[in-house]
């Protein structure tokens, strides 16, 4: 049971997905594509570092990772194809070459998609924070392991805008730092967001399995009780019925008779 109930929510999660993206997919593109340019031009606005043109903050990507973490796998070049040009709009505003946003674009990508993937393997489906295992399932991914492993093509963003070489571990640990911060603050709020408007439709399938099991035994357990009353009145109708035929013959039954005395011979 343990191997098929993941696998059940998992199709479940899919399925409910799929409505998601079925015939309102264009407006859910426009959503993600002027969200994802919101989101950049917000983290302009917050500042940046060295430049105009690293944020320490990205908030895009986050936006791109709840897209794609309630959408089909098969679906996802939709929604990327959709945020490229908001980010290409949204980069060369601040002035940043081609090569740069190229980049800077595929590995945002690849941080949302590597999380995505993760948060719907590993912790299948909301609530998402229901327990202290997916909550750490999903620091462990979100905020060390995804971005930590994408900073290192992240890192080369500024290199690229004529930054040293050696100073690629600080350039890795200002791209890391930007998504880790992201998944901790905005991620939890977005999913938490997404979890609530969508929890009338998206039902545990565990606790239905759980749910029709429990229906099963006790379905169960009240036709053994009606079957034992049954035969409970049945034997008593029985009973009652014999006892009544022996009253019915009471009056011609005789009780014994003691053998006759023998007379005393004188």
């Amino acid at each position: 049971m343990d191997q098929i109930v993941p696998d059940m929510s998992m199709r479940s999660l899919q399925e409910r997905a799929e409505r998601f993206g079925g015939a309102n997919t264009v407006r859910n593109v426009l959503i993600v594509a002027i969200a994802y340019y919101l989101g950049a031009e917000i983290a302009f606005l917050i500042g940046t570092l060295s430049d105009r043109i690293f944020a320490p903050f990205w908030p895009p990507n986050i936006v791109l990772f709840c897209a794609l973490l309630i959408t089909p796998p098969r679906q996802w070049w939709i929604y990327i194809a959709a945020a490229l040009p908001a980010h290409i709009l949204a980069e060369l505003r601040v002035g940043m070459p081609v090569s740069q946003f190229i980049v800077a674009f595929a590995t945002n990508c690849l941080v949302a998609i590597a999380n995505a993937f993760a948060v719907q393997r590993l912790m299948v489906e909301p609530p998402w924070f229901g327990t202290i295992r997916k909550t750490i399932i999903y620091v462990l991914i979100t905020a060390f392991l995804s971005p930590a492993f994408c900073a290192l093509g992240g890192a080369f963003v500024q290199i690229l805008g004529g930054g040293s070489l050696e100073d690629y571990g600080l350039f890795w640990a200002r791209w890391y730092a930007s998504n880790a911060l992201g998944s901790l603050t905005l991620g939890p709020i977005a999913m938490i967001c997404i979890e609530s408007t969508t929890r009338p439709r998206l039902a545990p399938a565990r606790r239905a399995v759980e749910a029709g099991i429990i229906a099963e035994e006790d379905a169960e357990h009240h036709a053994g009780i009606e079957v034992e009353r049954h035969r409970w009145s049945r034997n008593v109708i029985r009973r009652s019925g014999f006892e009544n035929g022996l009253s019915r013959f009471a009056p011609f039954t005789f009780a014994p008779t003691s053998p006759p005395a023998r007379s005393a011979v004188a």
